[in-house]
């Protein structure tokens, strides 16, 4: 049987959002969130046969599906900022959760370009295609009216709020990170099951996802969160997958949305996990034992020179 290609979908405007710097650990640095994170993934991308690009042309999702009037309006009155805004670092803002994820005056084009793949992504998965979504800034940090964690707009949540129209979802996020943004749009819902693999948060951003938060009314029993220690390696992180797929498959969803980060990287400057580039294959390659087609979004992922052949990997596993 010949396999049909994976479809990446792109949009050129996710590089314009280029933040400056963020605030963390009680100082300035030089922001981890790079244009230079697509560049990396595009490169590896196009010398790979198997993976078909895409350009997002249309018009985006409506952010208004999960997101609050508050936190969309402030995204689009970025674009009259004159100079980077960093918020909580002298001035409290009940809609940032942290000092290290601004607002400038691309940002906005970089979300539109964003919404805009979320949409065209949703068509090719509909129609039956295993899809890749290049979306940046990443989104699974953010709630229904809180950004942060790098993130604005919760795309993975977008599409699995249009998905649910049609019939039940499942988020599985294998991002270093919890998806806390992402639990708290479904959290009390049962047609959207969300399960998210990350490192322990008594250390690590966004220090949720106990393993005791399993959804309310409801939504009760159907959140997720599995928790490793700092130096995961493959052995461990494939036991958590796969007790992960059992959950899942018992819910039985008719549609797999995966935020993916590649933050889980051996040498990622902000994750603590020890896995490989050909071990998001066996990630995938697990994933897709289970599953006919999936639909997933670029998260994290900070080493900006492995990123490509890290999400290449994890794309040939499908």
């Amino acid at each position: 049987m010949r396999l049909s290609k994976i479809k990446v979908i792109h949009h050129s405007d996710t590089s314009c959002f280029k933040p400056i710097k963020e605030f963390l650990d009680d100082k300035y640095i030089a922001h981890y969130d790079k244009p230079e994170r697509v560049n990396s993934i595009l490169a590896s991308i196009v010398a790979s046969p198997d993976l078909d690009i895409v350009d997002a042309k249309g018009s985006g999702v409506d952010p208004s599906m999960v997101h609050s009037s508050s936190l969309i309006n402030r995204f689009s009155q970025s674009v009259s900022l004159t100079e980077e805004i960093l918020s909580n670092v002298k001035n409290r803002d009940p809609l940032c959760l942290d000092s290290y994820t601004p607002l400038n005056n691309k940002l906005s084009n970089s979300l539109n370009a964003s919404l805009s793949i979320t949409n065209e992504a949703l068509v090719q998965y509909l129609e039956g295609n295993n899809t890749y979504a290049l979306t940046r800034p990443p989104g699974h940090h953010s709630s229904e009216s809180t950004y942060g964690g790098y993130c604005y707009y919760n795309y993975a949540g977008l599409a699995a709020q249009a998905l649910s129209k049609h019939g039940t979802v499942a988020i599985l996020d294998i991002d270093f990170h919890h998806g806390n943004g992402t639990q708290d749009i479904f959290y009390k819902r049962n047609d959207v099951m969300t399960v998210s693999i990350h490192a322990d948060p008594k250390k690590h951003f966004p220090h949720t996802g106990y393993e005791s938060e399993k959804g309310e009314y409801l939504g009760s029993g159907f959140n997720m969160n599995i928790v490793l220690e700092d130096n995961t390696g493959i052995t461990v992180y494939q036991t958590a997958l796969l007790k992960a797929l059992k959950a899942i498959k018992k819910f039985d969803p008719d549609y797999l949305v995966i935020p993916y980060g590649a933050d889980t990287y051996i040498d990622d400057p902000l994750g603590s996990f020890q896995l490989n580039t050909v071990d998001y294959r066996t990630i995938a390659k697990l994933i897709s034992r289970e599953f006919d087609s999936v639909l997933i979004f670029q998260e994290g992922g900070y080493h900006v020179e492995d990123l490509g052949k890290n999400v290449v990997s994890f794309l040939s596993g499908f």
